[in-house]
């Protein structure tokens, strides 16, 4: 490019020009265009030093070092590269009040520094037209605010490009990144982030290995609380290719982050102090562990430990004894080669259910709250192949549904339909309620089982192989409890019901005793009965025990058998019903080993 009137450097000029420094200044403006690195190759530091503006048009331009400095504006409408040092541009170099004083990019260009990257532009800034990469070994930094596009642009701040942990990205106390609608992109070994990102999309690598510290911790890359609150966007990824340690992020610090990935190649640690984020999904290639508490206040939460599927040293989920994981949304965890382990308590809460999709063994009282906020909207699944084992430890589930493809093992284990629209054992499933098939119930191993609800509870055709694993299971039902369509069989069954029961089919126990109680509650509801269909047989390996206060005990007068081996007990009046025509039976010693009354 040639400037009419003006001092004209061609590249061969250029070329022939060797010194260690090199300044071209002028009241005027300066146009760049088409230097190669052959033809800056003998100036080892060049100066741009305008009055006015500095303009890089047409061809990329190459030099072993760069600083630019212009009054009134620098305009960057083609790639700039340095091959040895330093590039810096200063769009107000005077930081007095001109006509521009900014720095303009033109949509695509790539500023590349073999040393370190440096942007200023006092009075009015800088702005991007499209999408733009700013890559240097030895940092970048942004010392004054940079826009782009109205429409989706993409911005690549490389601070590390190779890699050597010497290059911090650095945003400038008052200076602001925005308006990238598409995506901002920070590779670097360190962030210092002094001012504000926004964006649709940020993603943050450290560059080399050294892990990131996220909060109240140091990591290669350290991120602490107040640097987290600077970040706004709809999705935040924090990557590395070492480990991540979280402690003390707060609902504020997360708050302008509507989701947040955490990535690691190696583990994810949250330590010593509970964190808070709006959603949380956190990746690992080789283990999570969990030594504070983890909540999400909006959105979702996942926590994968083998995120890359292949052979790790961990691979696992470790949650500290009385860790506590909350989740405003849903919450998933998964650890396919390690498998997930609790070193005492665990409580897991979730408005909008809960996913294990691996094995979780734990060492005390374990708590699984599926539908937290009792919405109706949170069912609790475990994958085919996983188990929850609590070591003997009490379970305690609260769910909207289950979807149990993998098993539960526990000592004393409670299971509470969360929003009272009861429960379905067996064949029938209760619209909306939490519905426990045969082969579900099948695959729960406890030393009692305790079956709850607000609502009904319908118990069709349970086999004995259905509930040989529940060795006493307890049925409570705030309104009905219902035997119907086949019959069914338990180990021992308490059932309390505060609104009646009605026995349709025969029901049977095959090591303990059966004990039905129609008003649990002892106070007047619709029914408070205790119903028997005619010609039930009910058949108890223990002893049997009926008691409905408020509403007795009624047996359709086509016959109802009651056989115990160790005795029956009817509390309050038995009525027969006509028809009369059936036989009341009762057979208090069916084994005739003299323990039946």
């Amino acid at each position: 490019t040639t400037v009419t009137g003006g001092l004209n450097v061609d590249g061969a000029e250029l070329q022939r020009i060797t010194t260690s420094s090199l300044g071209l200044n002028t009241a005027g403006p300066i146009t760049v265009d088409a230097i190669s690195a052959a033809n800056s190759l003998n100036a080892d530091a060049v100066v741009l030093d305008s009055a006015s503006s500095v303009s890089f048009v047409n061809s990329p331009s190459t030099f072993r070092s760069l600083d630019a400095q212009a009054d009134d504006g620098i305009a960057v409408d083609t790639d700039i590269s340095t091959a040895t040092g330093n590039l810096s541009l200063d769009g107000d170099a005077d930081n007095a009040a001109d006509v521009n004083d900014n720095i303009l990019f033109a949509d695509g260009v790539q500023l590349n520094s073999a040393g370190s990257l440096t942007l200023d532009a006092t009075t009015s800034d800088m702005t991007a037209a499209g999408a733009l990469a700013l890559v240097a070994n030895s940092g970048v930094s942004l010392n004054d605010s940079l826009s782009g596009p109205a429409a989706a642009g993409i911005l690549v701040i490389s601070a590390d490009a190779n890699t050597d942990g010497a290059g911090t990205a650095t945003i400038a106390a008052g200076a602001t990144i925005n308006e990238f609608t598409g995506q901002i992109l920070i590779s670097a070994d360190d962030l210092n982030l002094q001012g504000n990102l926004s964006a649709d999309t940020v993603l943050i690598a450290e560059s080399h290995g050294g892990g990131i510290g996220l909060g109240d911790t140091a990591g290669g890359m350290t991120i602490n609380g107040a640097t987290l609150q600077r970040i706004t966007t709809a999705a935040l990824t924090l990557g590395t290719p070492g480990p991540v340690v979280v402690d003390n992020i707060t609902a504020a610090d997360s708050q302008n982050s509507a989701a947040v990935t955490l990535s690691a190649g190696t583990s994810v640690t949250f330590a010593n102090n509970a964190s808070t984020f709006n959603s949380l999904t956190v990746q690992a290639n080789d283990g999570i562990t969990v030594n504070a508490n983890v909540s999400t206040d909006t959105g979702s939460m996942s926590l994968d430990g083998d995120a890359d599927s292949t052979p790790g040293v961990n691979d696992n989920i470790l949650f500290t004894a009385g860790a506590t994981l909350t989740s405003a949304g849903s919450l998933s965890l998964a650890a396919a080669a390690g498998d997930m382990t609790g070193a005492g308590a665990l409580t897991l809460n979730a408005d909008d259910g809960i996913s294990l999709w691996d094995s979780l063994t734990t060492a005390g009282l374990t708590t699984l709250n599926a539908d937290a906020d009792g919405s109706g909207g949170g069912d609790l699944a475990v994958a085919a192949g996983a188990t929850v084992n609590t070591a003997g430890n009490a379970l305690d589930v609260t769910a909207n549904d289950l979807d149990l493809q993998g098993n539960l093992q526990a000592g004393a284990t409670s299971i509470a339909d969360s929003d009272g629209s009861g429960i379905g054992l067996g064949a029938t499933a209760v619209a909306g309620g939490l519905n426990m098939a045969g082969a579900e119930l099948q695959r729960v191993t406890a030393t009692s089982l305790d079956l709850g609800t607000a609502g009904s509870v319908t118990v069709n055709g349970v086999s004995a192989a259905n509930s040989q694993n529940g060795d006493a299971v307890t049925l409570r039902a705030d309104g009905v409890v219902t035997f119907d369509t086949a019959p069914s069989t338990f180990d021992s069954l308490t059932v309390l019901a505060d609104d009646g029961i009605a026995v349709n089919q025969d029901l049977t126990t095959v090591v303990g005793s059966i004990s039905l109680d129609g008003d649990a509650d002892n106070a007047t509801d619709g029914d408070d009965a205790i119903r028997f269909a005619g010609g039930v047989i009910v058949t108890s390996a223990g002893s049997i025990a009926l008691d409905a206060t408020g509403g007795g005990i009624e047996a359709d007068g086509a016959g109802l058998s009651l056989s115990a081996n160790d005795g029956i007990t009817i509390n309050d009046d038995l009525t027969k019903i006509p028809p009369l025509s059936g036989v009341l039976a009762m057979d208090a010693d069916a084994d005739s080993n003299g323990s039946g009354t």
